[in-house]
């Protein structure tokens, strides 16, 4: 018998069939891993864009106190309605202007501390600017980055200014807008301008009232605050159309 060989060149369909497959199989699941991969980029992205952002709720210039605080309360609502959100107060002033915007802050810590409003859902801070005072109020939901703020925390006051009325006790009827406190504020900038004196001015019906409001005063300054004796002159005035209970008291800055 002759024998036949097989071997070579033969046609096997099944064979043939397995590996076409085989490589479809690996081309798809590569295809499949490229689309998977570029739905992962897209995604981020995706969820990048959707972030939430900073609303600007108001924004002013300078007001009288009784519109400021008609404006607070409308903020502390806006937070009330929204309790997964916090605030954020930019005060922007000019550089020889910052006692200013440092009142303004004093202003609505102490509101919002009369009006019960939780202050750590609160954040305020200052910054420069090439126009006078503006205040910004914003609403930051969860997830949201503050707005951009290059913060000023300096004290510093040009030497080239003249002497000025630092603060006044103007409001006996409105004390979240007082000018003058126990002397804290007026001593952080004494301190940050150490060439700088104050004068503080008393008036009252009697000289040994307006003496005992200045005791006070000069005592907090010197042996609270740290700031030396010999930088702080006080006046004394009788002045009887002054109540009793509410001495006048100017404290002027020399920078």
């Amino acid at each position: 018998m002759t024998n036949l060989s097989w071997n070579t060149g033969i046609f096997r369909p099944g064979i043939n069939i397995h590996l076409r497959s085989t490589k479809y199989v690996l081309m798809l699941k590569s295809k499949i891993s490229c689309i998977l991969v570029l739905l992962t980029i897209l995604s981020m992205n995706g969820q990048g864009q959707w972030l939430p952002k900073p609303i600007l709720i108001d924004e002013h210039r300078s007001l009288p106190c009784d519109d400021l605080m008609s404006r607070w309360d409308a903020f502390y609502m806006e937070l009330n309605d929204n309790p997964n959100s916090t605030g954020f107060i930019v005060i922007a002033n000019r550089a020889e202007k910052r006692r200013e915007s440092v009142l303004r802050q004093l202003w609505i810590e102490r509101y919002t501390r009369y009006r019960g409003f939780d202050l750590s859902r609160i954040k305020i801070v200052r910054t420069l600017s090439d126009a006078d005072l503006r205040i910004s109020y914003w609403r930051v939901p969860t997830g949201a980055s503050e707005p951009t703020v290059s913060v000023d925390a300096s004290y510093e006051i040009p030497r080239t200014l003249k002497p000025f009325l630092f603060g006044s006790s103007d409001f006996p009827d409105m004390p979240e807008c007082s000018e003058i406190d126990d002397g804290r504020i007026l001593a952080r900038f004494l301190t940050a301008n150490p060439s700088s004196r104050a004068n503080l001015v008393f008036r009252a019906r009697s000289i040994q009232r307006a003496g005992k409001e200045a005791a006070e005063v000069v005592s907090n300054l010197v042996k609270q605050y740290g700031v030396s004796r010999s930088r702080i002159r006080v006046f004394l005035r009788r002045d009887r159309s002054q109540p009793d209970q509410y001495p006048m008291s100017e404290y002027w800055f020399l920078p």
